[in-house]
């Protein structure tokens, strides 16, 4: 049987943007109380609520907070597993498990076999802290705009207001970027970029160099190298019983994609 995990590089899809300084002091220091733990760290506080591989890692927002949704599959004590982990504290809220006697080091709870476990943990002094988005200060669509051309100037295409977020177009000589763009402090949640085809003239790495870039990611054996006339390579690397496909781009040697295969058989 074989898991995945797929990994979007930043020239495909840059999830989490840091965080913008185009405001005020006041604005800054909102900022900085709204900073999140990184996605390794998430990792790190759902591992030691559950052994196991994980599968997929997402930063959602729910009533306001901002939670990474960290899911696990074949486990050594489960099946499958979901820990909820609130993005700014760290603060494990939820542990969702299905099938098999679970232990962990913070709650020891006895299940019976094909039952599902749900396990909240208390958010008494987190429901303190937390405020909604309606009481939240908005930036202006102009404010927006400023964070969206300062991180990447061009041309503002297209602006749209959804639902607590900035969704803004930028247009560049070779490029098209689209962000999101958090409303109640400027932070950048999403950035993808979708390239033009007039790259094709721009100088390509060659393939040594992107081989020398996908061992460096996942060291091991390549196994199979291939060029996209779409203006990226794809590389696949052996490492014991897991085999990772990579797509890098020809012209700029980002990862585009990190698919993980672990064969468990």
């Amino acid at each position: 049987m074989k898991n995945k995990l797929v990994i979007i590089g930043a020239a495909g899809l840059i999830i989490l943007g840091g965080a913008v300084g185009a405001f005020a002091n006041s604005n800054q220091v909102e900022d900085e109380k709204k900073n999140v733990i990184s996605m390794e760290e998430a990792e790190k506080i759902a591992k030691t609520e559950v052994e196991g591989n994980i599968e997929n890692i997402e930063l959602e927002e729910d009533d306001g907070r901002l939670i990474y949704d960290v899911e696990f599959e074949d486990g050594k004590k489960l099946d499958d597993a979901e820990v909820e982990i609130e993005a700014e504290t760290g603060k494990v809220l939820e542990i969702d498990q299905d099938d098999k006697e679970v232990k962990n080091n913070k709650v020891n709870t006895d299940v019976k076999n094909n039952q599902e476990t749900k396990i909240e943990k208390d958010d008494d002094q987190d429901d303190k802290k937390v405020t909604t988005k309606e009481t939240k200060k908005r930036i202006t669509k102009q404010e927006a705009m400023n964070i969206a051309t300062k991180n990447t100037p061009g041309k503002v295409t297209e602006v749209e207001y959804d639902d607590g977020y900035y969704e803004i177009e930028v247009k560049t000589n070779n490029a098209e970027v689209e962000y999101k763009i958090r409303a109640t402090d400027g932070k950048i949640v999403k950035k993808e970029t979708d390239r033009k085809d007039d790259r094709q003239s721009k100088k390509k790495i060659s393939k040594q160099d992107a081989i020398n870039i996908a061992t460096k990611n996942a060291p091991g054996k390549v196994t199979e190298v291939d060029y996209d006339d779409d203006g990226y390579y794809e590389i696949e690397v052996k490492s014991g019983n897991t085999e990772i496909e990579f797509k890098i781009s020809a012209y700029d040697g980002e990862i585009i994609e990190k698919d993980v295969e672990r064969d468990d058989d």
